[in-house]
């Protein structure tokens, strides 16, 4: 089974980095520097896992796949935004929303460590529902 998996995750230190793995292997990827005290531990994440038997294997060709994807990613990410509304309780973590579109099984999962940053969690899913063509097309090559 093929896997895709899109990540975007922010640091102690205010860094967001934002990728795409193919099988496991980071092949596209973004960091925006957050200017604090350098500390690359989490204070959430957001992944979206995809698995399929006839998904990209080239890292062109996964971002022009994601990019395809957008109404049913955002399905799940607005429906995982709603489980979310005022946090989770801290020995949840992580909390995942999941569907399958056309034979490719997706499953939406985020996580934060620290009770306020799990309260801005439907924005930051909805932030990223409403750039993910933008998130996805900035990406570099690595």
């Amino acid at each position: 089974m093929r896997t895709i998996t899109f990540y975007r995750q922010k640091r102690i230190d205010g860094g967001i980095r934002t990728g795409v793995e193919v099988g496991g292997n980071t092949v596209l990827s973004t960091f925006e520097s957050g200017g604090g005290k350098h500390d690359p531990a989490l204070l959430w994440y957001v992944d979206v896992l995809c698995e399929g038997r006839r998904l990209p294997k080239d890292s062109e060709e996964a971002r022009d796949w994601l990019s395809l994807q957008k109404k049913n990613v955002r399905r799940l990410l607005d429906a995982l935004a709603k489980k979310v509304v005022a946090g989770v309780d801290a020995g949840d973590w992580p909390v995942h929303q999941q569907g399958t579109f056309h034979g490719v099984k997706m499953r939406v999962s985020c996580s934060a460590v620290r009770r306020l940053e799990a309260r801005k969690l439907t924005g930051i899913l909805g932030d990223i529902a409403e750039h993910w063509e933008e998130y996805v097309g900035s990406l570099a090559a690595v």
